[in-house]
């Protein structure tokens, strides 16, 4: 069973959206629940603890950084192979 780079190309450009989408609204929600004020201060003392969004969402963001990266390489290799597809066919043709 072979997997056809077109359609592998477009599975992980869908893929590298959703992360993406997903990593925006974390970092919405991040963005309101980051510790304001004197709590800000508490934890920059190690008083107090980071909520848990606040802590992972670096890490959304990376994978969401990095499924694009990887959607991106497949989508410009899915391109060479069309364009050597084409150039193929032109120069059996001639």
């Amino acid at each position: 069973m072979m997997i056809h780079h077109r359609h592998l190309s477009s599975a992980t450009g869908a893929v590298a959206a959703g992360v993406s989408i997903i990593s925006g609204l974390m970092s919405m929600i991040v963005m309101f629940i980051a510790p304001h004020g004197l709590h800000r201060f508490a934890v920059a003392l190690h008083m107090a603890r980071q909520p848990v969004l606040v802590t992972i969402a670096p890490f959304i963001a990376a994978i969401a950084v990095v499924a694009a990266a990887i959607a991106g390489v497949l989508r410009l290799y899915s391109w060479g192979r069309e364009v050597g597809a084409r150039r193929g066919e032109t120069a059996s043709s001639n």
